[in-house]
């Protein structure tokens, strides 16, 4: 339960739409491999995987987005 008492996030009456993408989806975009992304969550350097199922993880979009928009400063400088 959220704050307010109620269910979900609430902005101005508006709630947000979250999406949860799964790893395939996650290397296209960032291009790093399986095994490199599993080692930068382990040092805390990549968003932390969502637990969907027994066997099946995903990640928020907006936390994926958020790291790849960090990487570009880093990139340029």
């Amino acid at each position: 339960m959220w704050q307010d008492g109620g269910v979900g996030p609430v902005n101005s009456g508006v709630v947000k739409s979250v999406r949860i993408v799964r790893l395939k989806e996650v290397v296209r975009r960032t291009g790093v491999s399986r095994s490199r992304l599993y080692e930068l969550m382990k040092a805390g350097l990549f968003p932390q995987r969502l637990k969907l199922g027994l066997r099946a993880v995903g990640w928020l979009e907006s936390d994926v987005e958020a790291w790849i928009q960090a990487r570009i400063p880093l990139h340029r400088a």
